[in-house]
């Protein structure tokens, strides 16, 4: 593997990492403002949020029961991503198909 290629998979994998320590930490508070207020408070919490930033009521009903739903899923196990990533590979997908590649604003 050339020196170029290894670095960038090195800083892609340094990324991806960073950005699941961010869903892993964002998922926590989801669970705990579950466990201390119940799921219904979450979502009408949300869905105040989402007002407050710009959403019709309806759009921000719906993004907030479908990230509820998303949470939910990955925090009872669902391994949907897993899944299509290891289908993809197995398919043998070449990773020179795709038009984006990891690159994240951390501030």
């Amino acid at each position: 593997m050339p020196v170029k290629e290894a670095a960038e998979s090195l800083f892609n994998s340094v990324i991806a990492r960073r950005v699941a320590c961010n869903a892993h930490n964002e998922l926590y508070h989801f669970l705990m403002a579950v466990n201390q207020y119940g799921i219904e408070a979450v979502v009408q919490e949300t869905i105040r949020l989402l007002m407050n930033n710009g959403d019709e009521y309806l759009t921000a009903l719906r993004k907030a029961t479908d990230m509820a739903i998303h949470m939910m899923g990955i925090a009872t196990g669902e391994k949907t991503y897993q899944l299509i990533r290891n289908s993809m590979n197995n398919t043998h997908m070449t990773s020179n198909i795709h038009t984006a590649t990891l690159t994240y604003n951390f501030r």
